[in-house]
Formats: C-alpha cells, structure tokens, sequence
C-alpha cells in the first residue's frame, strides 16, 4: 500500500527551478540576486565605449599576439530530464559532476566520461522530509560541501560535509541567526569554502568556513535596508566565480535595487572590498574565472543577442576590452572551469506550456492533438482558467532568464476565443494562482503579499482583507454567487483539508480534514469538491458538499491495475453539465486522462492521439470550458543539458 509519505515524489522532480523556494517557505515568482546592488568603485570601461570583437567567432584570443587559429570545441556530455542543474559543480580536473536526486533528496556524483553515478550521501527521506538542496564538490573532487534540509527541525538548515565512498557526514554550520544559507565554492588550493547566511532580518552575510577547523568568520555583512535581500537561487545559476588565487569573487550585480539589468562586480575576499569589473548598458553576468586568474568569462547581450565574452582581469581589475567568444548562449548556466582550461555550463531548456485539446465525453475520445496556447516557447504559462462565459482564458506566464534558472516578474495574460487576441495584465504585486470571479469582472490572484482581485477593466489590483492569514495551498473556485471561496491548505494551526471561506465576514469553515491531493476541483454549480485522498488505507477519488457534509467515495483507483499513489492524480475537472469529474494519471499502470461518473462507478479510459498517454506524465491542472468539448492543461516540455566548451582561451589564459 503506498502512503501519503511519497504524495508529492513524482511531481517534486518537474519544477527544478523553483524547488528551493519551495523548500523554504512555499514562495514563488523571481529569485533575486546575491550580493546586492553596486558598490564601491574603482577602474573600469566607459558605458559607452565599444568593446571589441575577436576577429572571427569560435577563435579564442583577445589580441594579435595571443591569436592562435585553434577553433573552439563544444562538447554536449549529458542530456535528457534527469540532468539536474541546481546542484551541479564539476571538480578541477573535470571528471565528476555533482547533481542532486530530488526523489531520494540524496547528493549524486556522476564521472562525466562514463556516466556512471554514484550517491554520495544517505540522509534523505519524505517522512518528514529531509534532502539536500545544492551542493559543491571540492577541487580534488573527494568531498562534496552541500545544503542540508530538515522539515521541521529547530534549525532546518545546515551546512555540510561528506568525504565520497563514507556514510556519514559531519555539520560544518548551522545558526539560529541564518534563515537560509548556501555553500558557493571551495576556495582553490584550500579546505575552505565560501558560503552565504541569509539573516533573519533579511541581511546576507558572505563567509569564508575552514572545513578541517569548522571554524567559520564573516567577510561582509550586506545591510538590509541598501540591498533587496531574501532567499535567492541567484547564486547557484550565475555563480560566483572564485579567481584561482581564492582572493576574488566576480558576481553580477543589478544596477539599481529594482532593475533585471546587472553589472558585474568584483569582492575581495581579503580586504571586503567591491568594486566593479564589467560596467555597460547591456546585461551582463558572470560565468567564470580562466584557471590562471587572467579572464573572467561573462555573459552579455551587449551584441543584440546574449553570448559569451572575456573580461581580461589584472588584480581584481579589467585590463583591457570585453571581446566575444560565442554568440548565442542563451539559458545558460554556469557550472564552473576546469584547471586546464575547459568551461562546463548547463542549458535549460525545459519551459512549462499550457495546451488544449478537444473532447467528445460520449464516445471518451480526444478528436485532435492537443496544441499550443501560446508560441511563446521561452515563456513558462501556469493557472489556466476559462472565464464564466467562454469567450477567454486567463493564465499566468514568465519569462525564462537568459541567464541561469531564474524567471521573470509572472504578469496575466488574457487571451479573447474570439479573436485571438492577448492581452497582458502586469499587476503592481507578484501573482501566482488565478481564479475568474463569477461575475467575469475581476481575477482572483494569490500574490506575495496577500490575495488580490484583479480589475479586467483596468488591471488594478486590489487587496481582500478575508484571505489575511489564510494558509491557502492550492486554489479551487468560487460559489456561484461569489460568496465563498473554496482552497485546499492547512499549516500552523490549521489542520490540512478542504476550506470553504467567506469573503465578506472572512469566516472559515472546515469541509474535509484530512490530507488530499493538491488538485481538487469544483463542480460547475458548485455545490460539491472532487479530490484524491486516502480511504481506509486506499487512494480513491472523493467528493465532498460545498456546504459541508460526509465525503463520499465516488471511485477507487486501480481496478485490475496497481493503485496509483494519490500523487499520481495529476489533474482533475468536472464535465460542464456536472455529469462526469476527468483526472490524469502519471503511474505507469494507468498512464492517461480518465473519465468517471459523478454518481460513481468504475473509471473509463479517454482515448488519446498517438505517443500522448506518455506525454501526459508531466501534465497537471486540468480545466474543462463550459462548452463541455474544450479542455486546458499545463505540461513541463523539454530538458537540460550539460556542455563542455573548450579551446577558447588564449594561450597564455590556459
């Protein structure tokens, strides 16, 4: 029998970019940038100067007498939607790369030549749930430094360490003080490693730790009221990059608090102080530091397009002009270089789309492959939901970064079934789950900073003070008459469930007190609320009265088929008429969208266009528009990469 110990496994993998911002406290939306924004001064090129170019792309040197005619090798070494770029770091000699198992929560270590891997640590478990969230291998790649997370523990973070081939680690750090914190490199030629405290006022402090000594001291503190500080994956999609002497750490650095648009900066691990190193109207970040201290590699959209460039770099300082290496890099994310020269860096490629297809409910048959919303394929698209009278679709969407695993600021996109045309919906606060309003007027936004209405007529937001407080998971809907507001949730005090919440009184009622799936769904009168939970120690498919009352078991998965874990009930709708409620399942038993009768019975399989039931792994949150035929879903497309580009520095850099 499975248990709800492994409810989220199958889908935790999906979302790499955002699993430590969920891990941390169930945030969303941007990941913000380490270090802050520029400081100090010191010698650099005019904005408005114009960097050169290498006189052909693909040749490394960065003048006459260092051009050698040596055109630079890209090599792919890993692919496919197990490679996992948040933890990876890539030892001196470039034979191991770190990853991170996020179904086991265990630190892995592959040797790039063969692709074998290995697990490095034994800690992991989902009850409750504990695993690492990065990590870092040292030079000589026998120890790996890494983020470990206890849910639930006095002090859920801690830094640690393990040496390859033993079971047991040993703490490094941890403090009641740091809210979060992370291993960035080891220093060369040291058992030291540079990591970041984030402090629970909100200030981030970079330290240096002796891994023999597990002593620790603070090289800057960044104030909190100069800096927009909190828990950022910045760090580990675009460095730092440690200069091979271990005294310099190259970082990009937005040039105002509130600006996408970095420079970068250089922080001398000795004297605390920055100072800047690439300064230019473009974007630019930080990839790496050439094994002999001379170049930084970075990346720039300086050209019309982001590529990769190097800095020429005397003491901490830029000695000369930028000069392009390679032109069209986007999505990269740096990994690090290699002692002779060699630059690992990850692509990723994965985007989550949202797709519709049509249905015929009487014969159980999809009558088209399910297409495209949007041909945004950079954009990630999440929250579909159809207005009360069908005429638009409402979804959030980010952008990708070019750089790193970052996303944009999300904005709601309306797009009219009439005409086709979008319309984009940039709210003053960050969104995330949506819901159309019975009366077609407004959204409901769950946002960072409470739960909105959004004006369709304006696009203004507006706080409902009802929500203040509420521990609300995952959105369900509203009653017809806008009254209430149904969610799924539960933390602190509250028990987990079903919620039923009045929006005027903010009252809060209590349906179903148990665990479920996070996918319930409302029926079109709504008057009840299908989920997957747990029955007697069996997943089933249940339905619960709007206005409270006994659940009832309308279904048990499985049949002849091994029972799905409820985790594996990706998606759930009800038919327009309330006839029938549809789910998806991910297991490979019962792979597919199914179809039940509201009444119970046993599950009918809809059948799918060719290749779509393995497609359908991936899919989620399932939304049927009130003509009955038209059915919307989110899918993660794609995959990462890990490359290798080599034979790009000059001479003397290698």
């Amino acid at each position: 029998m499975k248990t709800k110990a492994s409810s989220d496994r199958a889908g935790f993998r999906l979302s790499r970019f955002l699993r430590t911002a969920v891990a941390l406290a169930g945030a969303v939306a941007c990941l913000l940038v380490f270090f802050g924004c520029n400081a100090g001064s010191g010698d650099a090129a005019e904005e408005d100067s114009a960097p050169a170019e290498a006189g052909f792309v693909g040749t490394r040197g960065t003048s006459a007498s260092e051009q050698d005619s040596t055109p630079m090798v890209l090599r792919r070494v890993w692919g496919g939607s197990d490679v996992d770029l948040l933890g990876a770091s890539v030892s001196a000699d470039g034979r191991y790369l770190t990853f991170l198992d996020w179904l086991s929560g265990e630190v892995m270590v592959r040797e790039v030549a063969t692709g074998r891997s290995e697990r490095v640590t034994h800690e992991g478990s989902w009850e409750p749930y504990a695993g690492a969230q990065s990590a870092a291998i040292s030079p000589d790649g026998r120890k790996v430094a890494y983020l470990w997370y206890q849910h639930g523990a006095p002090i859920p973070f801690e830094l640690r360490v393990i040496e390859r081939g033993e079971r047991e680690s040993r703490l490094l750090f941890r403090s009641e003080d740091c809210g979060y914190l992370l291993p960035l490199a080891w220093l060369p030629g040291r058992e030291e490693v540079l990591f970041t405290c984030f402090r629970n006022n909100g200030a981030q402090a970079v330290m240096q730790l002796s891994v023999p000594e597990r002593s620790s001291r603070v090289i800057k503190e960044m104030d909190p009221s100069e800096y927009p500080l909190g828990p950022s994956g910045f760090f580990l999609d675009r460095g730092p990059a440690v200069s091979p002497n271990g005294r310099y750490v190259a970082y990009s650095s937005p040039k105002t608090a509130e600006s996408d648009v970095s420079d970068i900066m250089v922080l001398d691990l000795e004297t605390a102080r920055t100072q800047p190193l690439v300064r230019h109207p473009a974007n630019d970040f930080a990839l790496g530091w050439s094994p002999d201290g001379r170049y930084v590699l970075f990346a720039s959209d300086r050209s019309g397009t982001l590529g990769a460039w190097l800095q020429p770099v005397d003491h901490g300082r830029a000695a000369g002009e930028p000069v392009l290496i390679k032109p069209e890099l986007w999505r990269v994310v740096p990994i690090g270089f290699t002692e002779d020269g060699a630059f690992f860096y990850g692509q990723n490629l994965e985007s989550n789309k949202l797709y519709t297809m049509t249905l015929d409910l009487e014969s159980n048959r999809v009558l088209a492959t399910p297409t495209l919303v949007s041909g945004d394929h950079i954009a990630h698209e999440i929250s579909p939901d159809w207005s009360p009278d069908g005429r638009y679709l409402a979804y959030v969407t980010y952008h990708r970064a070019a750089v790193g695993l970052r996303l944009s600021r999300p904005f709601l996109v309306i797009k009219d079934l009439e005409t086709g045309d979008t319309r984009e919906i940039k709210p003053e606060t960050t969104v995330g789950r949506i819901r159309w309003h019975p009366s077609g007027r407004h959204l409901l936004a769950i946002g960072e900073e409470g739960v909105f209405m959004v004006s369709m007529e304006t696009g203004e937001t507006e706080l409902v003070p009802a929500f203040e407080g509420v521990a609300m998971r995952r959105v369900v809907g509203w009653s017809p008459d806008g009254a209430h507001f149904f969610y799924e949730g539960g933390s602190g005090q509250r028990d987990p469930g079903i919620y039923a919440l009045h929006v005027e009184t903010g009252e809060e009622a209590l349906l179903h007190a148990d665990d479920v799936n996070r996918y319930p769904a409302l029926s079109p009168d709504g008057r009840y609320i299908a989920f997957a939970a747990e029955d007697s120690g069996e997943p089933a498919l249940v339905v619960v009265p709007g206005t409270g009352g006994d659940p009832r078991v309308v279904a048990r998965f499985g049949g002849s088929d091994p029972a799905p874990d409820i985790s594996e009930i990706r998606g759930m709708a009800w038919s327009s008429d309330g006839n029938a409620i549809l789910y998806l399942r991910v297991d490979e038993a019962g792979r597919g969208l199914w179809k039940v009768s509201a009444k119970g019975g046993d599950p009918d399989r809809i059948e799918l266009p060719a290749g779509w039931p393995h497609e359908l792994i991936s899919a989620r949150e399932l939304r049927i528009h009130p003509d009955g035929q038209r059915l919307v879903f989110n899918m993660v497309r794609g995959h990462s990469e890990v490359w290798i580009m080599e034979k790009f520095l000059p001479e003397a850099g290698r």
